[in-house]
C-alpha cells in the first residue's frame, strides 16, 4: 500500500493498492481515508486492514469462477512497523487502540491467507509483474 503524504489541510492519509494476476491489474483503488490516524502505525494498518479485505474478496471471486487462488497471497508494503505488528503474536502498550484491525491483519496472516513481506518504497515500483501489489 503506499500511504502518499496526505492532505495537510486535513490532516487525512491518502491510500492505492493494485491487484495484478498475469501482470495485468484486476483490482485497485486509491482513496483519502475518512478518519485522521493518531499515528503512522495506525494508518497504515488501517489500510492493510481494507487491502486483505480485497484480497478476500478476490478469493472468492475466482472461487465462484470455479478458478480457486492458492494462498497465500503475498502483499508488498513499504511499512516495518505494520508488517511487524502483522506477523507478530504479542499485542505491546502502543497498539492497543487499533486492537480489532491488528488482529483481523494477524489472523489473515495466520491462516496463511496473506503474507506479508517489507519492500521500501522505491522497489515496490518494479515489483514483478504478476504478483499481488499492496503499496
Amino acid at each position: 500500500m503506499e500511504y502518499l503524504n496526505g492532505e495537510k489541510a486535513t490532516s487525512k492519509s491518502t491510500y492505492s493498492y493494485v491487484y495484478k494476476l498475469a501482470g495485468r491489474p484486476i483490482s485497485w483503488k486509491t482513496k483519502r481515508a475518512t478518519t485522521i490516524a493518531l499515528s503512522t502505525l495506525e494508518a497504515e494498518t488501517d489500510r492493510l486492514t481494507k487491502a486483505i479485505r480485497e484480497v478476500q474478496w478476490i478469493i472468492g471471486l475466482f472461487s465462484e469462477l470455479h478458478r480457486p487462488i492458492d494462498h497465500p497471497i503475498t502483499l508488498y508494503g513499504d511499512n516495518q512497523g505494520s508488517i511487524t505488528v502483522a506477523n507478530d503474536p504479542a499485542l505491546h502498550a502502543r497498539t492497543k487502540h487499533t486492537l480489532l484491525k491488528f488482529r483481523y491483519v494477524r489472523e489473515q496472516v495466520k491462516a496463511k491467507i496473506v503474507t506479508i513481506i517489507y519492500l521500501n518504497t522505491k522497489s515496490l515500483m518494479r515489483v514483478r509483474p504478476g504478483a499481488p501489489l499492496v503499496m
